[in-house]
């Protein structure tokens, strides 16, 4: 008998819950707009887009060099259209020419020892002789 008055009551709180539930989801639901109606006219086609962000553009390039140094002459601005084979930036010299004669240096003391080391094997196969 106790365990039928549990049951019973049971059964009676889940049929309340499942009401109040079906009850509360059917308030939430909107309820349906009746469609308005417009005449057609003739007139200009307008769209608009609004949004929020950044532009950006898709034809952008990046342009890299491989020299660095100070830039002399810098004579687009961006956004400036350019040409095949136009100057774009000139960058100072005299980073260049000194590598250059770095590199000079460097070659007439290879070519130096070099020959030392030729004039090395030649007395060597002088005196073995």
């Amino acid at each position: 008998m106790k365990k039928a008055a549990v049951a019973v009551v049971v059964l009676v709180l889940l049929a309340g819950g499942f009401f109040w539930w079906k009850k509360t989801s059917a308030a939430s639901v909107p309820e349906e707009v009746a469609p308005t109606y417009e005449a057609a006219q003739r007139g200009p086609i307008k769209q608009v887009v609004q949004c929020t962000g950044r532009t950006v553009s898709n034809l952008d390039v990046e342009i890299k060099c491989r020299a660095s140094g100070e830039v002399l002459k810098l004579p687009y601005d961006v956004s400036d259209p350019v040409k095949k084979g136009d100057l774009v930036l000139e960058l100072d010299p005299v980073e260049q020419e000194r590598a250059v004669e770095i590199g000079k240096a460097s070659m007439a003391a290879a070519e130096a020892r070099l020959a030392q080391a030729e004039s090395n094997l030649k007395t060597s196969e002088a005196m073995l002789k």
